[in-house]
């Protein structure tokens, strides 16, 4: 997952506390986490999502967790073959216009080397 901040329209600690719970809940499925977070997002998180990271996923094996700059756009990568990325809006870029799921494993294939290419170069958030 590639996470920069929310379109302004959206409650970032709403957000956050909601994607933390989702990510918890597919960690105790099994299933392999990453995360690359745009540079500032940590700082905007509310308290909680930082308390539920160090408590319950900063030590999870299955689960890693980077920052990058320059991230401007939030995907998630799903089974590398499917690609779930917010669309912003044409008329003003700070607003989310809408939500694209596409289930295409050679433009999966794209973004997971974009990926990885970005997450090299990540710095590991602290834990």
């Amino acid at each position: 997952m590639i996470a920069a901040a929310p379109a302004s329209g959206l409650d970032i600690g709403d957000v956050g506390e909601s994607v933390t719970e989702e990510l918890e809940a597919a960690l105790e499925r099994g299933v392999d986490v990453s995360v690359l977070l745009s540079e500032g997002l940590p700082d905007r998180l509310p308290e909680s999502v930082g308390r539920r990271y160090l408590d319950r996923m900063a030590d999870h094996p299955n689960f890693a967790v980077r920052t990058a700059t320059g991230l401007r756009s939030t995907f998630t990568l799903v089974d590398d073959a499917e690609v779930c990325m917010e669309v912003p809006s044409p008329v003003d870029p700070d607003e989310s216009f809408a939500m694209i799921d596409l289930k295409d494993p050679e433009f999966a294939a794209d973004a997971r080397r974009s990926f990885r290419e970005r997450w090299a170069e990540a710095a590991p958030l602290p834990g």
